[in-house]
């Protein structure tokens, strides 16, 4: 479109698949969920097309607000926050349909739709752990992340401005 790429709108990089990701992961988990004990290509189907019309409609919802959202900024005086606003709402509404054609197709060639039984991989039981220590001691989680925080403010604090 002939936008140069400035400050502002470098953010697309990372908003836009960003949002296009977190209505693809409400998808996937619903397929996951109605298609888990779906022993045939039917099944499969019909979990995916059941899936999409329960969290399509809430996708679409959230894709429009977001997408008149950053069309609000159409309204500006400033031309680069006119022109960010009106590419990122475009942009949200295009991954909106991206998912809405691409999201049924490739889940229909996954053959096995939900978890086996609820149980953590080899791979991944450190997260497991990891998690379980923070839900029981949630206030050391706290302490220690608020401790991280300081040191890095302290070492920020030592940096000199580029101004």
């Amino acid at each position: 479109a002939g936008e140069p790429i400035g400050l502002l709108n470098q953010g697309y990089f990372t908003l836009l698949p960003v949002i296009a990701v977190a209505d693809g992961i409400h998808l996937v988990s619903r397929v996951a969920e109605l298609g888990r004990h779906a022993t045939d290509r039917e099944g499969r189907e019909r979990a995916i097309v059941d899936a999409s019309g329960h969290v399509g409609l809430a996708c679409l919802l959230t894709s429009a607000t977001t997408a008149v959202g950053f069309g609000s900024l159409l309204t500006s005086d400033m031309p680069l926050l006119r022109s960010f606003g009106g590419w990122a709402a475009l942009g949200v509404l295009l991954a909106f349909a991206v998912l809405l054609v691409l999201g049924p197709l490739l889940l229909a060639s996954v053959r096995d739709l939900g978890p086996a039984g609820g149980r953590a991989e080899p791979d991944d039981r450190w997260l497991v752990r990891w998690t379980a220590i923070g839900r029981r001691r949630p206030a050391a989680v706290l302490v220690v992340a608020c401790g991280l925080t300081a040191g890095m403010l302290w070492i920020a604090r030592r940096r000199r401005s580029a101004r």
